[in-house]
């Protein structure tokens, strides 16, 4: 399953964590879960994977950050209690993260 998240730029580590007041990286969180739920809601049926699954999360970016500087948690995150039941081991076996230089910058995760 391919959900692409036209209007979200993945964020990076450093950006979540530099600094920021816990309110900031709630908010930064809240959009990305927001940006998850629209992209659900376009697609036409919407699987729930009761099996452990492999997701990939690539963010194409301007700038390219480094791939192990995604922070794909936050979209994780919007897709427990969706796609997932959540985003423990029981669930998830592997998360892979990529960051690809574009002109359009867009998220988009693969589920397998």
């Amino acid at each position: 399953m391919l959900i692409r998240l036209e209007d979200y730029k993945c964020v990076s580590w450093n950006t979540l964590y530099a600094g920021k007041h816990w309110t900031v990286r709630q908010e930064m969180a809240n959009y990305a879960h927001q940006s998850v739920q629209v992209a659900l809601l376009k697609l036409k049926k919407i699987p729930h994977f009761k099996k452990r699954v492999t997701i990939t999360v690539t963010a194409y970016l301007k700038r390219p950050v480094d791939p192990d500087n995604v922070c794909s948690k936050l979209v994780i995150d919007g897709l427990k209690g969706k796609v997932i039941d959540d985003d423990t081991w029981k669930d998830v076996l592997s998360v892979t993260t990529k960051s690809i230089k574009s002109n359009k910058e867009f998220t988009e995760i693969l589920i397998k």
